[in-house]
């Protein structure tokens, strides 16, 4: 029988993933990872992943706190080690 992910694992890969992609496709090597500094909401983040914004929310304060990602400024992720994602 396969194992069944709860939604909350699901929605955090969906969105280290999505994140992942991002840092790929636009990001910027810097010293302490992949800078993705482009002009997205938690909204718009919500809405490719198929989540809710304050679940995005909740996902991105998570990563900061687990040392995943860092936010220097408003509109700018800096993806830790996509490698490992």
């Amino acid at each position: 029988m396969p194992r069944l992910i709860p939604v909350q694992e699901y929605l955090s890969q969906r969105l280290q993933q999505f994140l992942s992609w991002l840092a790929r496709k636009f990001g910027r090597p810097v010293c302490s990872g992949q800078l993705i500094d482009i002009p997205v909401t938690h909204q718009e983040l919500a809405e490719m992943i198929g989540t809710t914004r304050v679940t995005i929310t909740r996902l991105i304060k998570q990563f900061e706190e687990e040392g995943i990602i860092s936010r220097p400024r408003r509109y700018c992720i800096v993806l830790r080690d996509c490698s490992e994602i």
